[in-house]
């Protein structure tokens, strides 16, 4: 595995139709998904992949090295359709903007969200992640409703940024670059609450010492999350939907 820091059609001709031009257009579409699959006909043996750092347990640093499921498994992914993964580690909006830009070839992780489907293309699911609201516990704050005209705080570029742009919500956003500095802006009273994946808050609030912070019981939304690829590369979601399914096939997805 290399590990590396972030910076910043074809058509075929008209023929007559036969029975053996169908056959060998056939064979040329699914060759590359039977067996082993190798990397693309480009040449390509290296899949850049964006990793965020602080989104535990799914992606996150330990002694310095990107790990979490999401990383574990799209290198293992990467590695079943014959390309040598290369995470690239940084914050969820510099991903994206890379993934835009061409610089990465899929980000290891993201919810899939109906404001999201002009934006992204998805792999088939690797799990779901349950998103709730954080509050101090002297909040009078009892669900979704109690937050019109309050000021939230969210992960810049995150599923709660898009989900209250999708929402058109009224109050005030504080974009920060990752749930735990949200979760120290609610916890010194500099937000009214922090909405963000329910297992990154209770994470960071048990091993950073937040103190008077509950979640609400209800969640905001439990949604599907995968790898997600820039539209246009739905050849790649194919192959990596096959690498899911080997895995699946033969145990490792589980043992991940």
């Amino acid at each position: 595995m290399i590990r590396a820091e972030i910076s910043p059609k074809t058509c075929f001709p008209a023929t007559r139709t036969s029975v053996w031009a169908a056959w060998w257009l056939c064979a040329l579409i699914l060759l590359p998904l039977c067996g082993h699959t190798a990397p693309a006909a480009t040449g390509q043996t290296v899949l850049r992949i964006g990793c965020g750092q602080s989104f535990p347990p799914y992606q996150m640093i330990d002694h310095g090295e990107p790990t979490g499921f999401d990383a574990e498994m799209i290198e293992a992914v990467a590695r079943q359709i014959g390309y040598t993964p290369e995470l690239h580690v940084g914050g969820l909006s510099a991903l994206r903007q890379d993934l835009a830009a061409g610089r990465l070839d899929v980000i290891a992780g993201m919810s899939y969200l109906p404001a999201r489907k002009s934006t992204f293309l998805f792999s088939t699911p690797i799990c779901t992640v349950s998103y709730a609201v954080f509050i101090r516990d002297t909040a009078k704050i009892a669900g979704w409703r109690d937050l019109a005209g309050k000021t939230i705080a969210v992960q810049r570029g995150g599923a709660m940024a898009d989900y209250l742009h999708g929402q058109g919500f009224s109050g005030a956003t504080r974009t920060v670059d990752d749930g735990l500095q949200a979760l120290r802006l609610l916890a010194a009273g500099r937000c009214d609450a922090a909405m963000l994946a329910e297992m990154p808050g209770l994470y960071y609030c048990t091993n950073y010492g937040l103190q008077h912070i509950v979640v609400l019981p209800d969640k905001v939304m439990t949604e599907p999350h995968g790898f997600a690829l820039a539209p246009g590369n739905s050849a790649l979601m194919l192959r990596l939907n096959d690498g899911l399914q080997r895995l699946r096939d033969n145990g490792q997805f589980r043992e991940i």
